[in-house]
């Protein structure tokens, strides 16, 4: 899929709309939950039942992140449609950061905040990744593998989506470029 592709892209994007087109999927949510894709637990002693949600983009985003890493690209998820639904946007936005996705479309102008504060690594995890790096050099001196906070620390440890901090003389972590973890990333909007 991305093999064909120019070696000028820098990302894979996620496009949901054409993907539930394609599919023909009984949906007309974009990139949102659908109550029908669901699983009905079985019944407890006072004989109600739960329904549980499922993410019926997980399968192909996941593959389209597995993809966009297998081929140096940066995964960014697909738009979220009901742009009055904040939460629903950030729930949409952490699903997809788990899974790996660096940004996350923005079809409104209230969507590009929402974006950047779910994509954007936290003063938290800026500080943690520096730490780490700082544990992998005193490491590297020392001829040696080091943790940090209990935990191993090695490039992988890095950073879930494996960016560096962008500091001098730190890993390259991409196709010739670093990410500064203090810059949010990039956000795709619709005018």
């Amino acid at each position: 899929m991305a093999r064909s592709a120019s070696k000028r892209n820098e990302s894979l994007h996620f496009g949901v709309a054409d993907y539930a087109a394609s599919t023909r999927a009984r949906t007309t949510i974009i990139g949102g939950v659908n109550p029908d894709y669901a699983v009905l637990a079985d019944p407890v002693q006072d004989g109600s039942r739960e329904v549980h949600w499922g993410d019926m983009w997980h399968y192909a985003l996941a593959r389209m992140i597995v993809t966009a890493r297998a081929n140096g690209l940066r995964p960014v998820d697909s738009p979220f449609g009901d742009f009055k639904d904040p939460d629903g946007y950030r729930a949409a936005a952490r699903r997809a950061a788990v899974l790996g996705c660096e940004g996350k479309w923005a079809i409104h102008r209230g969507q590009i905040a929402l974006a950047n504060e779910v994509m954007s690594p936290s003063t938290h995890e800026s500080r943690k990744a520096r730490r780490i790096l700082e544990a992998m050099a005193a490491a590297a001196t020392a001829g040696a593998r080091r943790g940090v906070a209990g935990r191993r620390a090695d490039r992988l440890r890095l950073d879930p989506a494996g960016r560096g901090t962008g500091g001098e003389g730190e890993p390259d972590f991409g196709r010739g470029s670093r990410i500064d973890l203090n810059t949010p990333v990039a956000v795709f909007a619709a005018s």
